[in-house]
């Protein structure tokens, strides 16, 4: 959903030309050394926390 800031023409075409850009090879390649971890649902359940079961935390909707 997009909810309009500006009702001014030029500015609402300058709001959209955000989309004319691309990373460089550098920038692509430090975001590459950035850790990546994968997490499941388990981790955000906690004995003392407010979610104590994965059933808890998760209401089976995709």
């Amino acid at each position: 959903m997009v909810v309009m800031k500006s009702f001014n023409r030029a500015r609402l075409e300058e709001n959209v030309d955000i989309f004319d850009w691309n990373l460089t090879e550098e920038e692509l390649k430090k975001i590459e050394l950035v850790p990546q971890t994968r997490t499941t649902l388990s981790d955000f359940v906690f004995a003392d926390g407010p979610f104590k079961t994965v059933d808890d935390l998760w209401d089976g909707e995709m």
